[in-house]
């Protein structure tokens, strides 16, 4: 996949990103898909948990059609979680980032981020790997069974649409990497 590359949608409101994300790849108009909603209705995570974002906060979706074995599932993910880590370092060197298994990050022991993998998996073949993102940059909910924090408060204020596109750039450019077997 050398001239591999995102066709970017963006939203200014709508209830999921993956289930977005999905239709417009289920409908074949492309094949790698980079989603961005302003306001997401019905954010979800894992376990059927919901994800509770505000306008101003981070809330996209990147479809990836990449095809490879289930055992390396914990691999792309582990690379997915890292590409995101690594964005916000770049954006804010001082923050105390820390992922934690399989698909948080943390901010001084706070969640900052949650997210959600989806695949689709064929004769024993995943064909595409979904990655629905929230990233708590105006918001950090409360009523939770964990504490949670928001960017805002750590950092200077980042749109959501230049941490979105720098999140694309950097795992176009990276995309190399998931060929490593």
């Amino acid at each position: 996949m050398n001239n591999f590359y995102f066709d970017h949608f963006f939203y200014k409101s709508l209830k999921n990103t993956n289930d977005t994300t999905k239709k417009i790849y289920d409908s074949k108009k492309s094949q790698n898909i980079a989603l961005l909603a302003l306001l997401q209705k019905n954010g979800r995570g894992r376990t059927s948990k919901k994800w509770i974002s505000k306008e101003g906060d981070l809330t996209c979706s990147f479809l990836v059609s990449f095809q490879t074995t289930v055992n390396r599932l914990g691999q792309i993910n582990l690379w997915f979680v890292n590409m995101i880590f690594i964005v916000l370092k770049k954006l804010n060197p001082d923050l105390n980032l820390k992922i934690k298994w399989p698909n948080d990050l943390y901010l001084d022991e706070k969640k900052l981020a949650g997210i959600l993998v989806e695949t689709s998996i064929l004769k024993g073949k995943v064909n595409y790997f979904l990655f629905g993102v929230g990233i708590n940059l105006v918001s950090n909910p409360k009523n939770l069974s964990y504490p949670t924090a928001s960017l805002r408060n750590f950092s200077k204020s980042i749109s959501p649409l230049v941490l979105f596109l720098e999140i694309s750039k950097t795992l176009t450019t990276n995309f190399y990497e998931l060929k490593k077997p």
